[in-house]
């Protein structure tokens, strides 16, 4: 993927999230505003009959099998439909500006036990947390008109991340369950955990531990979520 791609995705989300950012006019060329603005355009791909079909007239031409076109063609239609299917849902708190709580959901959103859940183990991070704002919801695709890849999904979750995390002086942020660091975090991020905790930048901070459903199904692991959250307070202790 190019910069200039990399670029024009990155502004895409951002608009699409609704964070401003300023831009000195000349780096921004109608081309580019024609591209945020534009309607992604449906181009009919030819069905498999119709590929089998003139697959029979080249392959009278040339006699040279193509079978193997249609095949692949198949293929690549199958999995375009799976990569289009992808759809992923978070939730955010910002229960200070100093620390941002995120988890993956389904269909169901947070029920009053795992919020109680939740208040209990901030309480636990900072004492001076007295209740819980009310949860913003991000979605991929953000838009039903928008669709992509694993690629595309990563891009905007990336870009989501590192702004919400640049609005405030965070310093720590929870993730929730397994599918904010798989989604959330890169392979190197990924390679550098460390008893449950890894760097997300030089001041930010983030703690691995299991989800609200989880903890209240299995209540052992909130002992692995407390052994977490207690040797980071102590590694901070230590700093201070």
């Amino acid at each position: 993927m190019s910069e200039g791609h990399n670029i024009e995705l990155r502004n895409q989300y951002l608009k699409t999230l609704g964070i401003i950012q300023y831009q000195p006019k000349d780096i921004i060329s109608d081309e580019v505003t024609e591209i945020i603005q534009a309607t992604p355009q449906v181009i009919d791909e030819p069905s498999v009959a119709e590929i089998a079909d003139i697959a029979s007239v080249i392959e009278a031409v040339t006699e040279k099998p193509i079978k193997s076109t249609a095949v692949k063609a198949s293929s690549i239609s199958a999995e375009t439909e799976v990569k289009q299917d992808l759809a992923l849902k978070f939730v955010f708190w910002q229960p200070s500006d100093q620390l941002l709580v995120v988890s993956a959901v389904d269909d169901q959103l947070p029920d009053q036990s795992q919020i109680s859940l939740l208040k209990n183990i901030l309480r636990a991070i900072d004492q001076n947390l007295v209740s819980l704002p009310q949860f913003d919801i991000v979605n991929w695709p953000p838009h039903p008109s928008m669709s992509g890849d694993e690629v595309d999904a990563r891009e905007f979750l990336s870009t989501l991340i590192s702004s919400r995390l640049a609005s405030k002086p965070t310093k720590t942020a929870l993730f929730l369950g397994e599918l904010p660091q798989n989604w959330l975090l890169s392979e190197q991020q990924k390679g550098q955990i460390n008893n449950g905790s890894v760097s997300l930048s030089q001041s930010v901070t983030a703690l691995l531990i299991p989800s609200l459903e989880t903890m209240l199904s299995q209540p052992q692991t909130k002992r692995e979520a407390w052994n977490v959250i207690s040797g980071y307070l102590s590694s901070q202790a230590d700093l201070s």
